[in-house]
């Protein structure tokens, strides 16, 4: 059983029904239609979660979930990726690695990215179960769960409880 889930932000609704679009499985599309509560709840209820360098990978790594993260080769290894599941980030090397170009690709082919393959990810994902299966890594291994919200501490039980309460 697979359920494949697509987050992100607003204005990018468009790529959800795109990637949907040719796909035989059934793909919820949920980009633009989440805060970051009800995506930390989210997550905390995924096997796993695949995604580039952003916020969204961070916040699945922070809820304790393994993180299959797809990073681009600006900066140095280890040094973007989620810190509970770097064992499981995808990054291409090459010789231009690290370039620090946040705006574009100095050489102009985004090789670090474009040469990461679907079989890449998908080996990855293996990975990953493989370690759950096996007990190497486990679901939720983050012992405390604190997000900074209006100035104060609240703990994840707090957060599913506000998002029910909706």
């Amino acid at each position: 059983n697979v359920s494949i889930i697509i987050t992100g932000i607003k204005g990018d609704e468009y790529l959800g029904e795109y990637i949907k679009q040719d796909d035989t499985l059934p793909i919820i599309n949920l980009i633009g239609k989440t805060n970051i509560l009800e995506l930390a709840a989210l997550y905390s209820r995924c096997k796993a979660v695949i995604g580039n360098d952003g916020g969204s990978m961070h916040l699945a790594d922070l809820v304790g979930v393994p993180v299959i993260s797809i990073v681009p080769g600006l900066e140095y290894p280890d040094s973007i990726e989620p810190w509970n599941s770097i064992k499981y980030s995808i990054r291409h090397k090459e010789a231009c690695s690290p370039c620090y170009s946040f705006e574009k690709c100095p050489r102009g082919d985004n090789k670090c990215m474009q040469n990461i393959s679907v079989k890449d990810v998908a080996g990855m994902y293996s990975n990953v179960l493989q370690d759950l299966e096996s007990g190497i890594c486990s679901k939720n291994n983050v012992r405390s769960f604190k997000i900074i919200r209006k100035g104060h501490k609240i703990s994840f039980s707090e957060i599913e409880r506000a998002i029910r309460e909706q």
